[in-house]
């Protein structure tokens, strides 16, 4: 018969022997997931953060294959930033004069190993930091990402 000390030693050994095991399954999905985008749309995405005083969101990526990125770069394709918790919905600004607050290329394509960025609204600082965001550029939609 086991004591319940030998069963709680041998309860910690099994416990902390899958853990590396599960931090590599989390490592391997994630890496997949972040290849994935990569291979598709030609992109890394760096990053959305609050910028302009919290009013305007910051999303840069950075290109990795201008064929693929071209599609993103489309002076027409629909862009939009989620927010997951609310669905709310931050939209491109267009100043009248400047023209929408997004890098696009006018018929040449994106240039690889480049970083450019898309600026969404944010009225009345409604998103904070920490705020899980989705970001959709025509069909390309980012996995969740962190409002820094």
């Amino acid at each position: 018969m086991t004591t319940p000390a030998r069963r709680t030693a041998w309860t910690k050994r099994v416990l902390l022997s899958t853990v590396p095991v599960l931090l590599v399954a989390a490592t391997v999905v994630v890496v997949l997931r972040f290849q994935s985008t990569e291979r598709r749309f030609g992109i890394e995405v760096n990053g959305v953060r609050l910028s302009a005083a919290d009013y305007l969101i910051d999303f840069r990526y950075r290109v990795v294959d201008s064929e693929k990125a071209a599609e993103l770069m489309r002076r027409d394709a629909a862009v939009a930033l989620v927010d997951q918790e609310t669905g709310a919905t931050m939209h491109v600004p267009t100043p009248p004069k400047v023209g929408p607050l997004r890098q696009t290329t006018a018929g040449t394509a994106p240039i690889e190993g480049r970083t450019y960025f898309v600026l969404f609204a944010n009225p009345g600082r409604f998103l904070k930091p920490g705020a899980k965001v989705n970001v959709t550029i025509g069909d390309f939609q980012s996995e969740t990402l962190e409002l820094m």
